[in-house]
């Protein structure tokens, strides 16, 4: 037997020991434990402990009024606690929490109505995980093709506190990161009517209406960009108007402020902004609003002028970064769009293996994106939102290597 076969026949015999030297068993078995820990959790503890504190009450409970001929009452903050306890039942807690994004959005919880509140639960959970698999194929297919392993994206995407966090409160977090991988996959293909249609999505939550000014900058075709946005404004101004009537349109900005409060579950010291952190600083709550304003102005300026220089993806991270902690209201939860970042730069590692400064540089970004969430939960984020808005501005100066996927 020539030398080869013997080397052939060797390196095909089974060695059991080749699993536990092998990364991708270990990543394999990451994933395979966190999958067994979200399936406990949705399919064996109780009613009481997933529902009661959710996030996910409070849009059932807007939904329920809305299935009930009440949509203009869902704002009325007495009538949306009667209506979880309609959901929860009668001698259930409810939680503090009350309904605030626009009209439109109780539309998407209403086919949940019609099941029990924990089976609905459950199912919207399913489709969050099922989200998630849909955007890394997606951003396989599209943006990275062989640059990043799926079983890598899987583990970053499924050990991310974000995505743990909004699977555990019913979030729609999860939703707003895929309409986010959307909007870059079709800048990407300078699809811009489409992305325009996808920005006015974001209305979600309202306080993301703030990414347009970046997005428009960034556009090089913006009658089409505009056109979808403007398109999709109206849309949703017109479900919006037909589930709650004109009027509350009046007093839905009253509504917003009355509720931006501990009373109602909105804690300043859980916020990752700059409004939160002035406050917390002793800043007047209207002062605070001014000097984020006078912040989000500064770093449109700088982006407007920065970002042709350093390409679309530093800006696109850039002003996924930025935005963050301009916004108004930012829970652990809604980090779930650093998952962007997460993905494009990992992506962009196979073309900075020669280069070992930048390797590492990117390695150690990765690490601090990771993590950051995860130091939340001992950190206060009022100060963690400084690194994020530090990353954001060290985007807009320091190239990534380009994603050959185009």
């Amino acid at each position: 037997m020539t030398k080869r076969n013997l080397e052939l026949r060797k390196e095909s015999s089974f060695n059991p020991f080749r699993f536990f030297t092998n990364p991708v068993f270990w990543l394999s078995l990451i994933v395979l434990q966190v999958v067994i820990i979200l399936f406990s959790r949705f399919f064996s503890e109780s009613a009481s402990f997933l529902l009661v504190g959710s996030d996910y009450i409070h849009y059932l409970a807007a939904a329920r009024l809305v299935r009930d001929g009440m949509g203009d009452l869902i704002y009325n903050i007495e009538v949306n606690y009667e209506a979880q306890r309609m959901v929860l039942g009668p001698n259930s807690p409810i939680s503090i929490l009350t309904f605030r994004s626009l009209p439109f959005v109780s539309l998407i919880f209403l086919p949940f109505t019609f099941f029990p509140a924990i089976t609905s639960f459950r199912i919207f959970g399913l489709i969050n995980i099922l989200l998630i698999f849909l955007i890394i194929y997606l951003f396989i297919k599209y943006i990275s093709k062989k640059n990043v392993q799926t079983l890598y994206l899987l583990v970053i995407s499924f050990t991310f506190v974000p995505i743990l966090e909004t699977l555990k409160n019913g979030q729609v977090s999860i939703i707003l990161t895929a309409i986010l991988f959307g909007i870059y996959i079709t800048f990407r293909k300078k699809k811009y009517l489409l992305a325009g249609l996808l920005v006015s999505l974001m209305l979600l939550k309202t306080q993301f209406i703030i990414f347009f000014p970046y997005l428009f900058i960034l556009c090089s075709q913006r009658k089409k960009f505009l056109l979808g946005f403007v398109t999709g404004l109206v849309g949703l101004f017109l479900l919006s108007s037909a589930v709650s009537g004109f009027n509350f349109w009046l007093s839905y900005p009253k509504h917003l402020l009355e509720t931006e409060g501990p009373e109602y579950g909105s804690r300043t010291n859980e916020l990752f902004t700059f409004y939160a952190l002035f406050q917390n600083l002793g800043v007047w709550q209207k002062l605070s609003a001014l000097l984020t304003g006078a912040f989000y102005i500064f770093t449109l300026i700088l982006f407007n002028k920065k970002q042709k220089e350093v390409g679309f993806n530093n800006s696109f991270i850039s002003f996924v970064l930025l935005s963050i902690p301009l916004s108004i209201h930012v829970l652990l939860h809604d980090l779930t769009f650093l998952l962007l970042p997460l993905f494009v730069i990992s992506s962009s590692l196979s073309q900075s293996l020669a280069r070992k400064r930048i390797l590492l540089k990117t390695f150690f970004i990765l690490a601090v994106l990771f993590v950051l969430p995860i130091l939340s939960l001992k950190v206060s984020p009022n100060y963690l939102l400084l690194i994020i808005f530090g990353l954001g501005l060290y985007f807009l100066y320091n190239k990534l290597p380009k994603i050959n996927s185009v």
